[in-house]
């Protein structure tokens, strides 16, 4: 084997190593978007199950932290009238900015 090949292999297992660290790179930064946004329909489900319990002349909207996500929620009436419409939108700083998910149900009256 010559030095030419010698460096040429080199080379390309550099680039192959590269490739796979910034693939590892990737695969943990979606690992970590993902446990974020199932811990947000967590604390959606819990609101909602909060606002469920309640009657319905006294559902409000509202906000509340809770931990590093910010909760708010808004109540409005259903189309027929007969019930309360619910959207629970939970929001977190991720990176340059911040990602938030909504989660909306009806809640019968």
């Amino acid at each position: 084997m010559t030095l030419v090949e010698v460096m040429f292999a080199v080379v390309v297992l550099a680039t192959g190593v590269l490739a796979a660290a910034s693939a590892a790179v990737a695969v943990a930064n979606l690992s970590a978007q993902g446990r974020r946004a199932a811990q947000a329909a967590a604390i959606a489900a819990q609101r909602l199950e909060t606002l469920r319990s309640q009657p319905c002349a006294s559902l409000a909207g509202g906000t509340a932290p809770n931990d590093d996500y910010q909760v708010t929620w808004t109540v409005g009436r259903t189309p027929n009238g007969r019930g309360r419409q619910v959207q629970v939108t939970v929001a977190w700083a991720m990176g340059r900015g911040v990602h938030a998910e909504a989660f909306s149900t009806s809640i019968p009256c």
